[in-house]
């Protein structure tokens, strides 16, 4: 649409400068606002009060005058002091910056400092105010030289304190921004980092800008308030209000948006077996073992010790990501309970249930993985997906892998599990991979996932063995151990590393021997070797059984 207005004339004096210095002035009064959220020392920020701006301290106030009037050259003395005629004399009033600057100094309570903030340099003479004070001390000829320019034509003027311009220039600093937007990004960054302080991370492209926002409403508003009608309290942000403020802002954000669920953080990962050793085979280099126990209190096996922190993971195993961002333990109960009477009716086995928890508490803890809890989706739909565990392992130099869980418990012959678990990874492969990237790629909460690149490997446009190089098939195997008993024998883990090592042994036998088209396939093998496989379940069971009581 055509104004008609293309002629208009090229000057920005007028409404135009008048309102780009207002802006300017408001984006200063918000980047204080938001410096004051992480520095106590400032206990308000007073707006159009005596000076531009004004920030209160707890002995003393800084005066801050705003400049922004456009002029290729830098500031100089000539610009600081200058001065307007009085009316039909030769006389000139005291209406200079510094006049104005030095006669804010009044205050009976507060020490008097002073700032200039401009978006033009200064010259060489004014550079010393740009010195931090503390610093100014090995500078005694270039503050001499400015305070003689300056008394020239400020001469013996006071302010009520009694101070005049040598006071001015040892209280006095200047500080240089470009422009709105480097007021503005400043203001962000100290907004992220107060948030940061208190544990949340803000959305910079929405929340962090919703926050100065507000503030740049604030400071405008208070602007606006009268001096006429008001006292100096009603035109200052106080930090108590702020700090009040700020608080319950950030809280609200992150009550009403989804949360990272799943820490990355070693500390929060409750770690249930011991590494004993890791294996590996010269002829297939894509297959990695490793075996993990648990050792003995006093002379007993840690059954308890298993059982209770296999508890501590079931919110993950049985809430999903959003009814886990809102954890409540009403919820959790129920679901404790609804697990108890499905393990008494016989619709879930209390082993398999155990294997599915160890080997994500291990995928967890070990990789510091991100789960996908398909499984739960799937037996909600009425679906079925083939493996126990789905995860995310995150790689820092290299794209970012899917693992995909199969687990067992199991008092028996290993080999016929190893060959149950090849065929479900054949059958994967051969039959089920579009389905099951697609039920992936559908269910996963992105919003409560750390920031991954597994998207495009779920693509089913694509085939499967594109993906495959980035796939791990992860196999979980607790079994009932030969060579550690319930009771502590001494030297016990030297036999427990060459009883996993003939078990990894005998899986890469049968991989080569009866599987060889899985050869390139990436296989991670966990072997638990356990006392007694049916003391542990019975204690698992009875620590869930418990926890639906309470």
């Amino acid at each position: 649409m055509e104004t008609g207005l293309d002629n208009m004339d090229t000057n920005d004096s007028g409404g135009v400068g008048a309102k780009k210095g207002f802006l300017f002035q408001d984006y200063v009064a918000a980047y204080y606002v938001t410096k004051m959220l992480r520095d106590k020392r400032i206990k308000g920020v007073c707006c159009e009060v005596k000076d531009d701006i004004d920030i209160i301290y707890e002995k003393h106030v800084k005066y801050i005058q705003i400049k922004t009037t456009d002029s290729n050259s830098k500031w100089g003395v000539k610009e600081l002091c200058e001065r307007t005629k009085k009316k039909d004399t030769n006389r000139y009033n005291n209406d200079s910056i510094v006049h104005k600057s030095i006669q804010c100094d009044s205050s009976k309570i507060y020490e008097g400092t002073f700032k200039i903030i401009t978006n033009r340099d200064v010259d060489s003479k004014l550079t010393f105010l740009k010195i931090k004070n503390t610093n100014r001390y090995n500078k005694i000829n270039e503050r001499d030289a400015l305070l003689k320019s300056l008394a020239r034509i400020i001469k013996c003027f006071k302010s009520d304190n009694g101070h005049d311009v040598e006071y001015w220039i040892d209280h006095c600093s200047w500080q240089v921004f470009q422009d709105c937007e480097h007021l503005k990004l400043l203001a962000l960054a100290n907004i992220r980092g107060a948030a940061s302080d208190d544990g949340f991370i803000l959305d910079p492209v929405r929340e962090e800008i919703q926050i100065l926002e507000h503030i740049l409403t604030e400071v405008v508003s208070l602007s606006a308030v009268s001096k006429k009608t008001n006292i100096s309290e009603d035109k200052t942000y106080f930090r108590r209000d702020l700090i009040n403020w700020f608080k319950s802002e950030i809280e609200i954000i992150n009550q009403n948006r989804p949360r990272r669920v799943y820490s990355r953080q070693n500390k929060d990962l409750p770690k249930v077996l011991i590494h004993l050793h890791d294996y590996n085979f010269s002829e297939v280099t894509t297959t990695l073992g490793s075996g993990y126990y648990q050792c003995y209190d006093r002379k007993s096996y840690r059954f308890d010790f298993i059982s209770d922190t296999l508890m501590k993971w079931l919110p993950e195993i049985l809430l999903r990501p959003e009814e886990l961002s809102g954890i409540k333990p009403t919820s959790l109960l129920s679901h404790v309970s609804n697990i108890y009477k499905s393990i008494q009716d016989g619709s879930i086995d209390v082993s398999t249930f155990m294997g599915k928890t160890l080997l994500h508490s291990m995928l967890r803890s070990h990789s510091l993985s991100q789960p996908i809890p398909a499984s739960l989706y799937m037996e909600r739909n009425g679906d079925v997906i083939e493996f126990d565990n789905v995860h995310i392992v995150k790689n820092e130099n290299c794209p970012d892998e899917l693992w995909l869980g199969l687990s067992h418990m199991l008092d028996g012959d290993m080999r016929g599990v190893i060959s149950y678990s090849f065929e479900k990874i054949e059958r994967f492969i051969d039959t089920n991979a579009d389905k099951h990237r697609d039920i992936i790629l559908d269910i996963k909460s992105d919003d409560y996932l750390i920031k991954h690149d597994i998207d495009d490997m779920l693509d089913s446009t694509y085939s499967i063995n594109d993906s495959l190089p980035r796939i791990r098939f992860v196999i979980f195997i607790g079994y009932k151990s030969t060579v550690q008993g319930l009771h502590v024998i001494n030297g016990y883990e030297d036999a427990l590393k060459e009883e996993v090592e003939l078990h990894f042994l005998d899986f890469i036998s049968n991989l080569k021997e009866n599987y060889c088209d899985l050869l390139d396939l990436n296989f991670i093998i966990y072997l638990y070797p356990v006392p007694c496989i049916y003391t542990l379940i019975e204690k698992f069971k009875g620590k869930i059984t418990r926890g639906s009581d309470e």
